[in-house]
């Protein structure tokens, strides 16, 4: 009983952390290609905003068409510290609304619309399909797991505490490729409703390091993703071919 109660004690603050998905991209700005550089503050966030008007009612309401009592109103922010490099990231805040968050780097070096639009969409697809409670669920199991072996095993607290957080980090990743993949097909569905071209969006994975296919690694490769986007993109192309106003 003894070891259980240290066991629970160990393992809470773990449901209390906040999880967040952060994207490594680069992007630029609106539907035509502007040259390569970096757009002011003022007309990167002008870009910035003229997409999230398109996009977020399409966002909105997939979001109350998939889910049941998740908050579907989100809230948008760039973060403005120069410093930090081209990012976009989903996190909840304290009223558990979902904030998705550009860095204003990001937004600087994007030269078309679709590529911020297709990081958007992928984004706000991590709240709709629940990416965050997931993979923080995955986390918490995982360490639940290791830190009670650790503890039949007979080992000391600090050892169990080791085992928790490995298992813990092990854990956060074990679906994380997974995930990825999800958001990357149902971000492409929602840069298509918007009026996007998710193809040209694309652009933006020539510009971040290929994570390649490492064990335990939080991102797939880019091929595996981009295969994703494409295939996404050709299906429903092909369904709304025989479809009347499709909108695609």
């Amino acid at each position: 009983m003894q070891k259980l109660l240290a066991l629970t004690a160990l393992c809470v603050s773990l449901a209390a952390c906040e999880t967040t998905n952060q994207t490594q991209i680069v992007l630029d700005s609106e539907t035509k290609e502007t040259a390569p550089g970096q757009l002011s503050a003022f007309a990167a966030q002008a870009s910035f905003e003229n997409v999230r008007k398109r996009m977020e009612p399409l966002i909105r309401s997939e979001c109350r068409r998939q889910t049941s009592g998740v908050p579907c109103i989100y809230r948008f922010e760039i973060d403005p510290n120069p410093k930090r490099g081209p990012n976009a990231y989903l996190r909840n805040n304290r009223s558990g609304e979902p904030v998705l968050g550009f860095t204003l780097a990001l937004v600087q070096q994007a030269r078309n619309a679709d590529e911020i639009a297709l990081v958007m969409g992928h984004e706000a697809a991590h709240h709709i399909q629940d990416h965050l409670r997931r993979g923080g669920s995955d986390a918490l199991n995982n360490a639940l797991d290791a830190a009670s072996a650790a503890l039949l095993a007979g080992k000391n607290m600090d050892e169990v505490r080791k085992a928790q957080e490995r298992g813990r980090k092990i854990g956060s990743r074990v679906n994380s490729k997974d995930y990825e993949i999800e958001a990357d097909r149902l971000g492409t569905l929602l840069t298509m409703q918007a009026g996007y071209d998710p193809i040209r969006g694309m652009k933006f994975f020539d510009k971040i390091p290929d994570p390649g296919n490492k064990y335990l690694g939080s991102h797939p490769p880019h091929a595996k993703r981009l295969a994703m986007i494409r295939a996404t993109h050709k299906q429903y192309k092909d369904i709304c071919a025989t479809q009347p106003n499709c909108g695609f």
